[in-house]
């Protein structure tokens, strides 16, 4: 395999040519909190760029947004509202720490991450939102502050490609924290109103990790995207099966069917947990694995 083949190692020519499939379907435009201007519909009744109803007329309103002929149809005097247009930021917390560089089929982990958050920067760019992130590993993290345009998605891609976690002298220990301090410093970074993809294979998820998650959904609309190889979901038939991770071989015997079906049920328990979990933070859930198309990540 060469290095960048595009299964152990991301193909930087595959990130850019996902601008075609981000063209293709450009994201509804919803209501959204966000204090800056932009293209999409707030919540927040101003003047503004387009008319969202009619009400009565209360004192301090605009006498110049009175809206007549309500107003003498029902002999009431209404005023005018306007849905004032804003800006959505889109982030992404990328999670390149050493379980992400794992899998039996497909391509890395880590390599399904990059193409996802190639994507999400193509679509934000069609849609004309800013495009920013956080990618970080077990010891290095890199930011890109939230930009506009094709140069934005160029550079968030290069910062998807040229990660240390790339190197092949890359850190093995597997940090508990690195998950947690990375949500920290998204809360630091991410603008309030902002749609935050978090890319990640969810390992080590601790109580400070979502009690991170609760407040950063407060103020913002989380999508969690769960990634994973199947080889963690299902075991394969009866067998001896070697695993090197890490710079390290163990061997997962899957002889006994107990054991398989208390693996298989061990991984239906994390994709429900996760999944209740993004109900109560009032966000979306989803689940890709390794072998999954390009065209099915939209």
């Amino acid at each position: 395999m060469t290095q960048h083949d595009g299964i152990t190692h991301v193909n930087l020519k595959t990130l850019i040519g996902l601008q075609a499939l981000g063209r293709m379907r450009r994201p509804t435009k919803t209501a959204i909190k966000s204090p800056l201007q932009g293209g999409y519909r707030s919540k927040f009744k101003a003047r503004g760029m387009e008319f969202s109803e009619s009400r009565e007329y209360q004192p301090g309103d605009d006498v110049r947004a009175i809206d007549w002929r309500v107003t003498a149809r029902t002999g009431k005097t209404h005023t005018k509202l306007f849905e004032e247009e804003r800006e959505r930021p889109v982030f992404c917390l990328v999670d390149y720490r050493q379980s992400m560089f794992f899998a039996t089929q497909g391509r890395l982990k880590s390599v399904l991450a990059a193409e996802v958050a190639a994507l999400i920067g193509w679509r934000a760019h069609f849609a004309g939102d800013k495009i920013g992130g956080i990618i970080f590993s077990d010891t290095v993290h890199t930011e890109t502050k939230p930009a506009r345009g094709q140069a934005a998605v160029l550079h968030w891609i290069h910062q998807l490609s040229k990660h240390a976690a790339w190197e092949d002298n890359h850190p093995t220990d597997h940090s508990e924290d690195a998950l947690t301090a990375a949500l920290v410093r998204l809360r630091k970074v991410a603008l309030p109103g902002s749609l935050i993809y978090i890319l990640s294979d969810f390992r080590l998820l601790t109580a400070q990790a979502e009690k991170q998650l609760t407040l950063l959904s407060q103020h913002n609309h989380l999508v969690l995207t769960h990634l994973y190889d199947p080889f963690e979901q299902t075991l394969p038939q009866k067998g001896h099966y070697p695993i090197e991770y890490a710079g390290q071989t163990a061997v997962i015997h899957a002889s006994q069917s107990r054991y398989r079906k208390n693996y298989t049920a061990k991984f239906s328990d994390k994709m429900t947990s996760l999944s209740q979990l993004s109900i109560k933070l009032g966000g979306q859930f989803n689940s890709l694995d390794t072998t999954s198309a390009i065209e099915e990540i939209l």
